[in-house]
This record gives structure tokens, C-alpha cells and sequence, in this order.
């Protein structure tokens, strides 16, 4: 019983210390950049906070990485999150975008209230509200 432990805690150890070295999707986590959302843009500072806190994390260099984010394979999940989400759109290079891309990109994300295929998550609409259901 005790050699089936050692061989079990190591089996675990030889297993781990790779995982966390290996990052299928490349340096994701090594992005990281302080610079504003929409560089070069006229967005409202309403508009802008709400992609800030909605869409910043996967969709941007600025992501917070939570704790379990660095532990494999949840890591790797969550990388491949991000990559993804950077991939279809990166608001810190909005001034790469074309003006064509500036329109077409945020309506895919799904602005409006509307999910998209792109964008598994629901972005709160930004047009005001109507008046209340009793």
C-alpha cells in the first residue's frame, strides 16, 4: 500500500511540473499591456466602461488572471479563452482596425444584448432601457 502512494505522489509530480510549464497556446499570459481600451476611438466613457468590464478580460491585454489560472489544465482552458477572444477581437489594437472592422467587430461580439456564435456571453445592451414591465 505505501509503494502504491509513492509511486502515485510521484506519478502526480512528474505529471505536474510539465503541465505547468507547457502552454499549448503560446505566452498568452506574457501580453500585458496599461493602456486604454479603444486608443484613437470617440466612444462614450459609459460605452467604453462597459467593454472595459464586460469584454476587457478576454478581448484585451489587459486580462486579470484569477489564481486557478495557473494550474494545469484549467490554464490551458482558460488560455485557449483568451487566445480565442483576442483572436476575433483585441480592444487595445482598436487603432489597427479598419474603419470597417470598427463597425463589423463589436456587432459580432454580440452589442445589443444579443449572444452571438462568436461570443458564448451576453453583452448588456447600451441604448437606454424602455419603461418597466409591472
Amino acid at each position: 500500500m505505501k509503494l502504491i502512494l509513492t509511486l502515485a505522489v510521484a506519478a502526480m509530480a512528474l505529471l505536474t511540473i510539465p503541465s505547468a510549464i507547457i502552454h499549448p497556446y503560446g505566452a498568452v499570459k506574457g501580453t500585458r499591456s496599461s493602456a486604454p481600451l479603444f486608443t484613437g476611438a470617440e466612444a462614450d466613457s459609459n460605452v467604453t466602461r462597459i467593454f472595459e468590464r464586460f469584454c476587457g478580460n478576454c478581448h484585451s491585454d489587459r486580462t486579470e488572471w484569477p489564481w486557478y489560472s495557473y494550474i494545469a489544465p484549467l490554464s490551458w482552458m482558460i488560455e485557449h479563452d483568451v487566445h480565442n477572444g483576442r483572436s476575433h477581437l483585441n480592444l487595445s489594437h482598436w487603432d489597427a482596425y479598419s474603419e470597417e472592422q470598427k463597425v463589423e467587430l463589436p456587432t459580432k461580439m454580440g452589442v445589443g444584448g444579443e449572444k452571438s456564435a462568436d461570443a458564448p456571453h451576453q453583452v448588456p445592451s447600451v441604448a437606454p432601457a424602455g419603461p418597466p414591465v409591472q
